[in-house]
């Protein structure tokens, strides 16, 4: 009996883990979501001209 108890505590653990893993996961992919359509449509090139532009100033 003791043994089940034992058990359910850490299921009960693994399930609050597994719970905000999943969380973190959801907002690390809503942030790349994010970055990817602020970079949509531009080439690499328009960046390197902007640090370039940067570095003249």
């Amino acid at each position: 009996m003791a043994q089940k108890v034992n058990n359910s505590g850490r299921i009960d653990r693994d399930t609050v883990a597994e719970h905000a893993r999943n969380e973190l996961m959801k907002e690390c992919m809503r942030k790349a979501e994010e970055i990817r359509r602020s970079l949509e449509g531009r080439q690499h090139s328009d960046s390197t001209i902007l640090i370039a532009e940067d570095r003249k100033r």
